[in-house]
Formats: C-alpha cells, structure tokens, sequence
C-alpha cells in the first residue's frame, strides 16, 4: 500500500478508537444524568403529595367554613399542585429521554463493538492468508524438484540394471592391444616358410 494509504487507514483506525470512547463518555454522563433526574423526580414527586394533601384539607375546611379565607387558600394550594404536577410530568418526561439517550448511546456502543470485532476478523483472517501465501508459492517448487528427480532416480536404475546385464567391458588399452596382436598372428601365418640354409662343402683348394 501507499503511504497515503496507510496514513489513512491509520487515521481511521484513531476515529474508531475514539468514536468508542466518546460513545462510552456518554452513556456513562447518561446514567448520572438519570441519577440525578431520579432524585428530582423523587424530590417532585414527594411535593406533589404533601401538596396534595393540603389541598384536601383546606377543601374539607373550606367546606365545613366556607369563608372567604379558606376559598382563596383552597385556590392557591391548587394552583401550587397544579404548577407542582406540572414540573413533576417535565421530570418524568426528562427522565424519560435521559433513558431513550442511554438506551441509543448503549446500542450504539454494541454496533461499534460489533463492527470492531468484524474488523479485527477481517485483519486476522488476511494476515493468515497472507502467511499461507508464502509456503503455497514454494511448493509448487519443491514439487518441481521431486518431479525432476525421479526421473533422474529412474535413470540411475535403468543405468544400474544395464550394467548388471552387460559383461565387463576391457579397459580402452587392451581394445587397442588386442587388433595389433591379430594382425602379427595374420602376418606370421601369411608369411611363405623359408628353408634352413644348407651347409656348403669346403672346395679342393681351400
């Protein structure tokens, strides 16, 4: 690869390293947030009944004394529960979304795992089959010389066999040797025999 490339490819490698962590950040900052909604909701929610309650006291009050008195503390503690119930369903509608936030940034957390460890398959699975690329190109060459030498083997046996077949061959001198020595045996029995000399007489005056 070029070095664009694997610059590139390292950057990603980053983003991804930190895309997890922010997705991490915050689904954690996510639950805290719900903590703290929880109590103000508790907070709400524990306002909303003691107001409640007071309101049906001064109800009952104003009932048994209907006074001018009693009737404006029965409208002002429910216009309290009503602003009360109000904050208390903004709470419960924050802590909603709180969760529904924490719900995406977990399931987003599990798509990002999962796409990591696709990618981690992916790598492994490629530098395997880049290991077992190295062995595969020398085979073929291993197969080559194997191929090369039984030939080679059944040629040596061939040549093993045939000498065992064959009769020992003289060595080069005694070939040489051996048309020379026919042709004297040819010559001396070719050759006319010639008589001994005979012995001369000694003459009268020697």
């Amino acid at each position: 690869m070029s070095d664009t490339t694997n610059a590139l490819v390292k950057e990603i490698e980053a983003l991804r390293a930190k895309l997890g962590k922010a997705i991490e950040s915050d689904a954690k900052a996510g639950t805290k947030a719900l903590a703290a909604q929880q109590k103000r909701t508790a907070a709400l929610r524990k306002k909303v009944a003691a107001a409640t309650t007071r309101a049906t006291k001064a109800r009952a009050a104003a009932k048994a004394r209907p006074t001018a008195a009693n009737k404006a503390k029965v409208a002002k503690l429910r216009d309290e529960l009503a602003a009360l119930k109000v904050d208390l369903k903004a709470a419960n509608d924050a802590k909603r979304d709180i969760n529904a936030g924490i719900a995406a940034a977990k399931n987003l957390l599990r798509e990002h795992k999962a796409v990591e460890k696709a990618i981690s398959g992916v790598q492994r699975a490629v530098t395997k089959a880049a290991r077992k690329k190295a062995p595969a190109k020398r085979k073929p060459a291993a197969k080559k010389t194997a191929a090369a030498k039984k030939p080679a083997a059944k040629k040596v046996a061939k040549q093993k066999v045939a000498k065992q077949k064959a009769p020992a061959a003289k060595p080069a001198a005694a070939k040489k040797r051996a048309p020379a020595k026919r042709k004297a045996a040819a010559k001396r029995k070719a050759a006319p025999k010639t008589a001994a000399p005979k012995a001369i007489a000694p003459t009268q005056g020697e």
